[in-house]
């Protein structure tokens, strides 16, 4: 976004036209910091919504795969406790450990998530923070948008802002 801003007096342009008594206008188009607010907004929420989704598809592999793992040894456990072999109270515990530890990983990668997704919500609130911010910033982008008239034929300077007109009396020297 680029907001174009007119100036006018000496100094600008070594050809000098005159309309009524005015100096023609040279416009100048200054980038202002709206147009990097707008960038950042964007990259701000693009990056939020990728960390998002990164962070969720990781941990609900994690807890798929782990709740796979945990579905597969209970179908080996039930297949063998329905046709139980000499050695079935070794088996048996063997597969409850197994159980017992996949049931602490599945644990602690949901506690996992959960610190995630705490560290999320407080890094959205940060970021809504700022994009409430820039949104204020953005309020004053027609404020810089001044137009200045020096008039040769009297002592006087024309201001022009968002429409309205201010005229300011110089004092003769």
């Amino acid at each position: 976004m680029i907001c174009p801003v007119t100036l006018f007096g000496d100094g600008l342009d070594s050809e000098k036209k005159e309309i009524d008594g005015d100096i023609k206008p040279k416009k100048l188009f200054l980038p202002l910091a709206f147009a990097l607010f707008h960038c950042l907004e964007n990259l701000i929420e693009e990056t939020q919504k990728n960390l998002n989704d990164r962070y969720k598809n990781q941990i609900e592999s994690s807890i798929n795969k782990t709740n796979d793992k945990i579905q597969s040894i209970k179908t080996r456990q039930d297949k063998i406790m329905s046709h139980p072999p000499r050695s079935w109270e070794r088996i048996t515990s063997w597969f409850s450990g197994e159980i017992g530890e996949l049931e602490k990983k599945l644990s602690a990668l949901r506690s996992e998530k959960q610190d995630l997704e705490k560290e999320l919500n407080n890094k959205n609130k940060f970021h809504e923070s700022e994009l409430n911010k820039l949104s204020q910033y953005k309020k004053y982008k027609d404020i810089l948008a001044i137009e200045i008239r020096f008039c040769s034929t009297s002592n006087e300077i024309k201001i022009t802002q968002q429409g309205r007109d201010f005229t300011v009396d110089l004092p003769l020297e």
